[in-house]
């Protein structure tokens, strides 16, 4: 029920939404959700639709939420607190260089 509020009304939770132009594919999605495993983030539940076209997992860091949203052929959306969006952006820089 959190995940779905979150998802509905970011900003009464203090998070945002951004696309992350660079991450395309499923492959990229799973690759991302791992780097935020290892970066401490707790996956708390994972979500897809049924052509699995559409893919959702969703984190707590510091009791903050960030969901990873995969909905092809677009784009990955994260939803999470400027902070942490700014993070995962600079580490997907350092990663694609």
């Amino acid at each position: 029920m959190m995940n779905t509020l979150v998802l509905w009304a970011p900003a009464l939770f203090g998070c945002t939404r951004v696309t992350l132009k660079e991450v395309v594919t499923p492959k990229a999605f799973e690759n991302l959700s791992a780097v935020l495993q290892k970066l401490g983030a707790e996956k708390i539940a994972e979500g897809s639709d049924s052509t699995g076209k559409s893919q959702r997992h969703y984190f707590r860091v510091q009791r903050r939420p960030i969901i990873l949203i995969l909905q092809e052929p677009q784009p990955v959306e994260v939803v999470a607190p400027r902070p942490i969006i700014e993070y995962i952006q600079n580490e997907l820089k350092i990663v694609l260089e």
